[in-house]
């Protein structure tokens, strides 16, 4: 991804001249020291990020445009709320707590609503008293884009769903041990070029040469007989054949063997005799040599647990009329609940006596057939992992209409106010939408791309006046989840789609609603994280809408290797009005030194238009890195900026965590470009030809279209689906070429 690159022997004296080579990492430690600041934990319950329906989205539109307090959830537990914090975030101890309803993914779900700890119309509806907080069971989210699963708390017009008391009366003894799974399932290399059907790809630490990867899993209460089950699932990362040896704390289980980027999986069944209490070290690994490298993606044990509480909590199986006793509780402060519906759990009587220097809690299981219970201390119980005020929106309103929206986060908003009125100056009728609000009306507040291409649709079938532009005011990453540690920087998400090549990102998608890869409306990006970097641009691009035209070209063409890029240059060269005037570069004849030199040169005059053809990647066009990121910032063309269409790989990958994409540079620096037309990945040249051509001939055909409509009508002139869905926009949509 960040190449091309050569290999060539040096010299021992060499190596040794080139400090900071030493340091490097091999490859078999690659995630190996992030892996081990990962542990295992229970298997818990997930959602799923739901599909909505339309009545599911008719009830969330209701949620989002009223008062609520959004409660954002990670992990399954028995969670409260305390009613102070649900007065800092705007609903008051003076409303009914009868009325106090729970939503998430667009159904009401099962609270209690207590006061001074003690429920308020467990089982019928109680008279409006004081109340002190609410509790609810709440699971965490199944999603690649985000471990917050976003549950609503309104001040509703009509009685809330409540949980029920259900009695404990006899029964049959509940089996003294059940099924307990134990997962560790690293995140920590991330491999984009495998192809999974768009499944996440952050894998655990690599297997290779013989460097034994460690997977340790902790195991609590372990029953003294019977068979547990490891489960060992691994990805191919060469393409060559695959030999894992697994061992379970030094004796070996068996070997997985599989081929190139396909899954290794397999199951061992072991005697409980071989567990031990604490940490059980699972190693993985392969034989020595270069070729054989695959990732852990999970390793699971499936154990007998004892009915024996971890840390004062225990999630079980059971079956409904079974009387099922849980030892091990620090506390007699035991409460038990049948979670086996998460929307509407119950909570069931418990006897809790002592038990030595401990307590035991016994119940009768409801219903019939399997059920799930949850039994915890009063000290287990979880907070959500923020408690947050709902900003009202509508945007689901047919009553909308904007030529020009823009979507960004918050906190940004204030800082491209500038670029704001310019668009609507120049009479565009404008709307600046959070994020957030996207988020909530259109999946359930939880985060995903989905929500924003869904918002676009409905702006686009549904509003007065469907947009003609979509602006997105912020940064985005591969990193959704922030795995790489690098910050949360996914600000306004893309979708990240496989390519015959790789993963990357593409804006389009966000706008494509008849699936075709060409955008139906116009968008662009701006690659921001910081309110300084929004008013800088925004400022830039307002200034160049007030630059005088300019008349100068810039063609650069790469040497001819693997492609005829100077033809091309030939051929587009045709396509520009003869009134421009050209500047032509060709490092083919030229060669590597004149060729940045003229580049530079060219570039600091300033032009209207800069188009290569060539090799490239991330940083740099070219091998010979005629033209790389860090010059962006030298670049003194700050009256005269220039569109930059960069026929190369990788220039506007601006998804990366950790760096600014050439495109990326190029755009926010105070000179260099207005816009960056390039790819976030890696296609053939000649369907970059055909869309480029095109463009040009938008670009100059006295229609007076703006940059973001050419690059997407441009789109329609190539057949290649990643060509067409890797080109994004680096800037405003809006703009017209000076």
């Amino acid at each position: 991804m960040h190449g091309p690159f050569g290999v060539e022997q040096s010299t021992s004296a060499d190596a040794a001249s080139e400090t900071g080579k030493e340091t490097a990492p091999l490859l078999g430690a690659i995630g190996r020291n992030a892996a081990m600041l990962n542990s295992s934990a229970p298997v818990e319950r997930l959602a799923k990020i739901l599909k909505p329906t339309a009545a599911g989205l008719a009830v969330q539109s209701g949620v989002a445009s009223q008062q609520a307090v959004k409660l954002s959830v990670k992990h399954e537990g028995w969670y409260r709320v305390e009613q102070a914090d649900l007065a800092a975030a705007g609903i008051s101890g003076n409303a009914d707590p009868q009325k106090l309803q729970l939503f998430v993914d667009g159904q009401e779900i099962a609270i209690l609503v207590t006061t001074s700890g003690s429920a308020v119309g467990k089982g019928s509806q109680a008279p409006s008293v004081a109340w002190d907080g609410i509790e609810f069971y709440g699971i965490g989210i199944d999603s690649a884009f985000t471990d917050s699963h976003v549950y609503w708390l309104v001040a509703g017009s009509q009685n809330g769903l409540r949980i029920n008391i259900v009695p404990s009366t006899g029964g049959t003894p509940a089996p003294a041990s059940f099924p307990f799974a134990v997962e560790r399932r690293d995140k920590v290399v991330y491999f984009p070029s495998l192809q999974n059907g768009g499944a996440e790809k952050f894998f655990g630490p690599l297997i290779y040469n013989a460097q034994p990867a460690d997977q340790s899993l902790s195991l609590q209460h372990i029953a003294t007989t019977g068979l547990a089950t490891v489960d060992v699932s691994l990805q191919g990362y060469t393409d060559a054949a695959h030999s894992v040896t697994v061992l379970l704390n030094g004796s070996e289980l068996g070997i997985v063997q599989f081929t190139g980027l396909a899954k290794g999986t397999a199951q061992y069944s072991v005697p409980q005799s071989s567990l031990l209490e604490g940490s059980n070290q699972v190693q993985l690994i392969s034989p020595a040599g270069f070729s054989d490298i695959s990732m852990v993606e999970y390793v699971r044990m499936t154990y007998q647990h004892t009915s024996t509480a971890d840390g004062n909590a225990l999630r079980f199986p059971a079956t409904g009329g079974q009387q099922a006793t849980i030892a091990g509780f620090t506390s007699a402060a035991v409460r038990v609940v049948d979670i086996t519906n998460a929307g509407s759990p119950q909570e069931v009587t418990a006897s809790v006596v002592p038990d030595g220097a401990e307590y035991s809690a016994t119940v009768t299981v409801p219903g019939a057939g399997a059920r799930t219970l949850l039994a915890f201390a009063v000290d287990q119980k979880k907070t959500p992992a923020s408690v947050v005020a709902n900003q009202p929106s509508s945007w689901q309103s047919p009553k909308n209409g904007a030529n020009y929206v823009a979507v960004t986060r918050k906190d940004l908003v204030d800082s491209f106010q500038l670029l704001i009125k310019q668009r609507k100056n120049q009479g565009l009728k404008v709307s600046v939408v959070d994020i957030e609000d996207v988020y909530d009306e259109f999946s359930f507040g939880n985060k995903t791309p989905q929500a924003l291409k869904d918002f676009f649709a409905y702006t686009k079938s549904s509003w007065k006046i469907a947009p003609r532009f979509a602006l997105l005011a912020g940064d985005a990453t591969y990193d959704p989840k922030n795995y790489t540690g690098a910050g949360d920087n996914d600000v306004v998400p893309t979708k990240l789609v496989e390519t015959a090549f790789s993963e990357t990102a593409t804006d389009d998608w966000l706008v494509d609603f008849n699936g075709d890869q060409v955008p139906d409306i116009a968008i662009g990006r701006l690659p921001v994280r910081t309110a300084g970097e929004t008013a800088a641009l925004a400022e830039k691009i307002v200034r160049y809408d007030w630059s005088e035209a300019n008349r100068r070209v810039v063609l650069v063409a790469d040497q001819n290797e693997g492609y005829d890029f100077e033809t091309a240059d030939t051929q587009l060269q045709a396509l520009l009005p003869a009134t421009l005037s050209i500047t032509d570069i060709r490092r083919g004849q030229v060669g590597d030194p004149n060729t940045r030199t003229q580049l530079l040169d060219a570039l600091n005059l300033g032009a209207k238009l800069v188009n290569y053809y060539g090799h490239g990647s991330t940083l740099v066009w070219t091998s010979a890195s005629i033209l790389t990121a860090a010059d962006a910032a030298s670049l003194a063309n700050t009256d005269r900026l220039a569109l930059f269409d960069a026929m190369t790989c990788f220039n506007g990958f601006f998804h990366d965590v950790s760096i600014d994409s050439l495109g990326e540079a190029l755009l926010k620096s105070p000179g260099g470009a207005i816009a960056v037309w390039a790819s976030t990945g890696m296609t053939d040249p000649g369907g970059q030809v055909q869309m480029n051509e095109e463009a040009i001939r938008q670009l100059f055909s006295g229609a007076g279209l703006t940059i973001g409509e050419v690059t997407a009508r441009a789109k329609a002139a190539t057949g290649n689906p990643d060509v067409r869905r890797t080109w994004v926009l680096l800037g405003d949509p809006a703009t017209k070429l000076k």
